[in-house]
């Protein structure tokens, strides 16, 4: 994989990131997720929709898609429960960190990988407001249009 974190003649087109980064995305969260990966409500059917709604939200909104990939497999990522777990965003956020610092999370900037974290930090508490990045990670989740925030 080169710098541009996308795989090997793939080029550094949008086409490519949406499909390889989300094949990334997964196979660094699967092996640390402790919840049910297969059937789980926080699981694999979870996180896929978080990401099919994150990529028409990415368009609308002028986002990076690759924040709101990460976004989609991270956020619930160190859950310890399907419950109420109100620190999960911020291990999750914490975890992005990790992987950021291991070269797993290359294809966003400085800024963009902010404001990934702060998304997630946010989302514990249903947070949809802030940049495009923060609003549309934690939009995502909660099942609110767009044309329902304010810009």
């Amino acid at each position: 994989m080169g710098n541009a974190g996308v795989a090997p003649g793939c080029g550094g087109h949008l086409f490519a990131k949406q499909t390889f980064v989300p094949a990334l995305c997964k196979a660094v969260v699967e092996p640390v997720f402790r919840l049910d990966l297969r059937d789980g409500i926080h699981g694999i059917p979870h996180w896929s929709r978080v990401w099919y709604h994150g990529r028409r939200l990415a368009h609308s909104l002028e986002v990076n898609p690759a924040i709101l990939a990460w976004f989609a497999f991270l956020h619930d990522s160190q859950r310890y429960n399907n419950h109420r777990d109100p620190q999960h965003g911020n291990r999750a956020a914490d975890f992005a960190v990790v992987l950021r610092r291991q070269g797993a999370i290359v294809e966003l900037d400085a800024i963009e990988f902010e404001h990934l974290c702060e998304a997630m930090r946010l989302h514990s508490d249903g947070h949809t407001e802030g940049e495009a990045a923060i609003r549309a990670g934690n939009v995502q989740t909660q099942g609110v249009s767009t044309e329902n925030l304010y810009f």
